[in-house]
Parts: C-alpha cells; structure tokens; sequence
C-alpha cells in the first residue's frame, strides 16, 4: 500500500450535481450515494452514476485529474444492529457488479453480526429492532466472510468499510473502546480485504473531534495495513484542530496525523436534507489541509 497522503478530501455526496459541486471546488475523491441526508447514505441508481459521468464529460474549470468515483452500497437505513439478510446480499453484490460496468472505481460498505452470532439463519427479510434498541445497546462485531464476499466482487476495485466500524467498539459491551475491541476491529477490517477504514473514533454523536485519542490509538493499530479516512462531523471549523490533536498524539512530530489518508465530510448546505454540497465550504478545507501539508 502506498503511504497516505494527508491533504486528501473525500466528499460524500448525494446525487450526481452535487458530486460536480464537489469536484470542481476542490475534492479529491467523492463518495457517491442515494439520500436523503438522514438516511446516511444509501445505493444510489445506475443511473445517477451514468449521470455523473456525463457530467464529467465536460471539461472541468481548471486543468485537473478527474477525481475517483467512489460509490455507497448500503440497501436500507438502519444503524448496523439489524444484520443484512441472504437476499440483501446477493442485492448487494448484484449492485457492485452494475456499477461497477457503469465505471465506479470503487465502493464503501460494511457488513456487521451480533458478537459471536455465527450461524443464525438470515434467509427472510429484515426484522425490526427490538423496542428501544439502539446502535449503542447491541454488541456487533465485523462480518467478515460476508464483507470479503463484497470484497471479491468488487475486486480489483479498492473497498472502504464505512462507519457501521465504529459501532463495533461503542456498544454497551465495551463502552469506552477498549484496545482489544479496537484491536479485534482493526484486524477485522484488514482480514476483509477492505483497503480503507472510515471512522469517527466512536459513536454515540460523538464528532471526531471528540475522539482525537481514540483515533491515534487507531491509526496506531492499523501499522500501515489498512488506510485510516476519518470522518463524522468534520467541517472547516473543526478540521484545523483534529489535524493538530492527531498531532499532539503523536508528540508533536506529526507521525499519527501523517498515518491519516484521507479526510471525510459532505461539506452539506446547512439544513438541505437533498444534501446539497456548500461549494465554498469544500474550497475552505482544502485549503486547511494544504496550509497544514509542511506539517503532517
């Protein structure tokens, strides 16, 4: 794996126009997905993706590399505690087969189980959670075999495991993130083959600002074997102080920042639940992250 380059900006985006916005302002990659905003992110259609390439089409207002286009299968909101069932998976793998011929260059998914559930039956639809259970209440752990079947459809595009990681070191069970949760995470994601790992350091709403600690202690625990891109939360106001928290982490000499690849936000329009992209907020992070280069 070729080593990180810190000033990367990831847009995670919520249909195809908005994607554009993104990229002539400055993005480095986009995440593209169906909305609403709410939903977290969702498989957008074949067709915003063909939509987006034409889009692109078009030369771009400044000389630059188109960035990659990074494409979201998820097939329902749910918050991760509710695993997918055998049909939702092969509708999984079906859409990574699709758009990968519609030229996505590569995806963002993850797959989670309840802690040591390994045989329970998943033929029939998706259960309702349980009254008054939330994300923080169920102890998951990665799906591994289901994830790197994802994985290998995918291939030889690069996966990222989104934040359902996050849950898996924020539930009841281990509250705090303990190093063997965070340990067994990290080695999950890497045992899948997912080339990238999307996280805010916790759950709980808890904006990554809030978890600098836990997302050296991440970075530390990946050894290289695994991109760390964080996210949740992250706006210009706030990513000038991660970038010199993971700093600190490090004792100043920039080694845990420098162990971050990429940087994730959807740079959304206050209150659009379209999604919307602010186009001067992305140019004000790129902007961050490239004061910052000379340091990280």
């Amino acid at each position: 794996m070729p080593p990180p380059s810190p000033h990367h900006l990831e847009i995670a985006t919520f249909n195809p126009h908005s994607a554009l916005t993104a990229i002539n302002h400055g993005a480095h990659r986009i995440e593209l997905c169906a909305g609403p905003y709410s939903c977290g992110g969702l498989t957008p259609p074949i067709s915003d993706l063909m939509l987006l390439h034409s889009l692109l089409s078009t030369p771009l207002p400044a000389p630059q590399p188109t960035p990659p286009i990074f494409v979201m299968i998820r097939p329902r909101p749910n918050d991760f505690s509710v695993p997918y069932t055998d049909p939702e998976l092969e509708a999984m793998i079906h859409s990574i087969h699709e758009l990968k011929a519609a030229g996505a260059q590569g995806f963002a998914f993850g797959i989670l189980r309840p802690v040591a559930s390994l045989t329970a039956s998943l033929s029939g639809p998706a259960p309702p959670p349980e009254r008054g259970c939330e994300a923080s209440d169920v102890g998951m752990e990665i799906d591994v075999p289901r994830t790197r079947q994802l994985v290998q459809a995918a291939s030889p595009l690069p996966c990222t495991f989104h934040r359902a990681f996050d849950q898996c070191f924020s539930s009841s069970s281990d509250p705090n993130g303990s190093l063997p949760g965070l340990r067994k995470a990290v080695n999950d994601v890497v045992a899948t083959g997912c080339r990238a790992v999307l996280t805010s350091g916790g759950m709980g709403g808890v904006s990554a600002l809030g978890n600098v600690g836990r997302l050296a202690e991440i970075a530390r625990l990946a050894e290289g074997k695994v991109e760390i891109i964080v996210g949740g939360g992250v706006r210009s106001g706030n990513l000038g102080g991660l970038v010199e928290g993971l700093r600190g982490e490090s004792g100043g000499e920039g080694g845990m920042v420098g162990r971050v690849g990429w940087w994730h936000s959807s740079a959304r329009i206050e209150g659009d639940e379209r999604g919307g992209v602010d186009a001067k907020e992305v140019e004000r992070m790129v902007g961050i992250l490239e004061s910052n280069l000379g340091k990280l």
